[in-house]
């Protein structure tokens, strides 16, 4: 079972330009491109971390 969470967020212009340009290079939804970030930042939080 998977666990939701509902983000509101307002976006600048800039941003909501590198997250399209960021979905159409992976060819993703912006969902799955918010997931991917939060991953990657989580994972190099922890791997700084670490060391």
């Amino acid at each position: 079972m998977k666990d939701y969470i509902y983000l509101d967020i307002d976006l600048d212009e800039e941003t909501m330009h590198i997250l399209n340009a960021y979905c159409m290079q992976y060819e993703i939804t912006k969902d799955e491109a918010i997931k991917q970030i939060i991953n990657n930042s989580y994972n190099e939080k922890n791997k700084k971390d670490s060391e």
